[in-house]
């Protein structure tokens, strides 16, 4: 590495230490920043964030990304359509709302260089790319530094890269030179000075000269990455298991845990009968397993965790306990959007469905059974819609003893608004895209006596209709909301078929 190089990374990384931990959360519809007592540090005025690196994080104001700094000052003014994290000095931007438009920026917001293949982020001072089914690596100036003659590769770790072909696999330096060849793939990276092989059919750990340090674990059959200073292992098959090692190959955590995570601030996460707890590094429950979800992307980086318990989402700390928890309850009561920005939503097209139904746990009826099912539309409850919007609720009610099976992809059914155009035929005013991924296709479950609340955006045009929802249960069964009066643009009415785009 360059000597300029060196000096610029130790800049960074010196401020990083100095930046107390901020972490992106939503209040009333737009984001800020908490610090690690779950108070705002930045108020929410933003429509999306991302989490700090190297002393700066991504925002976004309506569809354009820029950057602010730990104060709230916007650094970088938004004028990207996506927005990297920094690494190196560098952010990974698009310039363009559709196509390839990529560019890298540094930290005054300049481009650097724009990379005319895909291009993944910068690690430790290079970008890793492909060039003519080769890999090849940009230094921080994007020049084409390293050029490889493997087709695959990943990106720098502790100083070395894995490239690799069908039958053997190399680890270079950052010049570009081969310290380590193994025969086949599949083999792990480098962290905390030891990567996970296979060699002559044995799982083994290995040092950066290629020395065998960890031989004893031919009993499982994958090998994770350090982290905290252990390692996850795994017997795979249907019903694999996994535990943990520390860096003497003994087993920490016993080989016989379904689902368990690797180790982030000292505690890593479980799932026992559904729920997820977290392990210490002794192997004891630090955190006894109650969430339904746990986002385990950052972990409990800089003290603080993002799960999900009986229906509320935030952050906790390392005790468990929550310091910070968003609202998503108003869209199952009665609340004062007058604490929110809001206004009517003024479109020209169409617009894409989303009812998604992740995170949007089913609610019981206090009401008397309806013995049916019933789709239920009320204009005058007014909820946010998308954040940003005034927006009706549309209730999908079971009022019957049976479980309602909908159809539904990646997680969101097929709920659509439809309007009357001027020749009072039905026409939708919103699309669904139909997945080429049979893996996309599941049912979702509405039980009995429960009922799912959804948002309907409050349009302003100059036309006024009639508006209703259509569902597919299935492909031979929908059912209607009841008619209500609004205003759109005529424009909205999609022309082609549902799934064309």
């Amino acid at each position: 590495m360059k000597i300029h190089h060196l000096i610029f990374l130790t800049a960074l990384l010196a401020c990083e230490e100095t930046t107390k931990p901020l972490f992106p959360a939503k209040e009333h519809g737009r984001v800020g920043f908490i610090n690690i007592d779950g108070e705002f540090e930045i108020q929410p005025t933003y429509d999306e964030a991302k989490r700090f690196s190297e002393g700066l994080a991504a925002v976004r104001i309506d569809s354009l990304w820029g950057y602010i700094d730990s104060t709230g000052t916007m650094i970088i003014e938004p004028k990207f359509y996506e927005a990297g994290n920094f690494s190196s000095g560098r952010a990974l931007v698009d310039l363009k709302y559709i196509g390839h438009a990529q560019a890298f920026i540094n930290q005054l917001g300049s481009i650097v260089f724009k990379p005319t293949e895909y291009t993944s982020s910068f690690h430790e001072g290079f970008a890793k790319t492909e060039v003519n089914n080769r890999v090849g690596y940009y230094n921080l100036n994007g020049e084409l530094e390293i050029l490889t003659d493997y087709p695959y590769g990943d990106s720098f770790s502790e100083g070395i890269a894995k490239i690799w072909t069908g039958d053997s696999s190399r680890y270079i330096n950052k010049k570009g030179e081969t310290i380590i060849k193994l025969s086949g793939m599949g083999h792990g990276q480098f962290s905390e000075g030891l990567a996970g092989v296979r060699i002559n059919g044995q799982n083994v750990y290995i040092n950066k000269t290629g020395e065998v340090v960890i031989d004893n674990l031919n009993m499982v059959g994958v090998l994770f990455d350090f982290s905290d200073g252990m390692a996850k292992v795994t017997i795979p098959g249907v019903n694999h298991k996994s535990g943990f090692i520390n860096r003497q190959g003994e087993i920490i955590i016993p080989v016989e845990h379904h689902m368990i995570n690797d180790f982030h601030n000292g505690l890593a996460a479980f799932l026992e009968d559904g729920k997820w707890g977290f392990f210490n590094k002794k192997g004891e429950v630090a955190i006894s397993p109650t969430f339904d979800y746990v986002e385990w992307e950052f972990g409990f980086e800089g003290g603080l965790c993002w799960v999900r318990k009986d229906g509320l989402r935030g952050y906790i700390n390392k005790s468990g306990q929550f310091v910070w928890t968003q609202d998503d309850s108003y869209m199952y009561g009665n609340i004062d959007t007058s604490a929110w920005k809001l206004d009517t939503l003024e479109t020209h097209s169409y617009l894409f469905a989303d009812r998604s139904v992740f995170n949007n746990d089913p609610h019981t009826l206090t009401a008397d059974t309806l013995n049916s099912i019933k789709l239920f539309v009320n204009p005058k409850e007014i909820t946010p819609f998308a954040d940003k919007y005034f927006g009706n609720k549309i209730y999908l009610i079971n009022g019957t003893t049976d479980t309602l099976q909908i159809d539904a992809q990646d997680g969101q059914i097929e709920l659509l608004q439809q309007a009357l155009n001027e020749d009072g035929t039905w026409l939708y005013l919103e699309n669904f895209i139909d997945s080429r991924c049979g893996n996309s296709y599941h049912d979702v479950q509405l039980p009995p006596n429960k009922y799912f609340v959804f948002s309907s955006p409050v349009f302003r045009g100059d036309f006024t209709t009639t508006l209703r929802y259509e569902l597919s249960i299935n492909r031979d069964s929908k059912i209607y909301s009841n008619e209500y009066q609004g205003t759109i643009s005529k424009t909205q009415f999609l022309s082609g078929e549902l799934g064309d785009f």
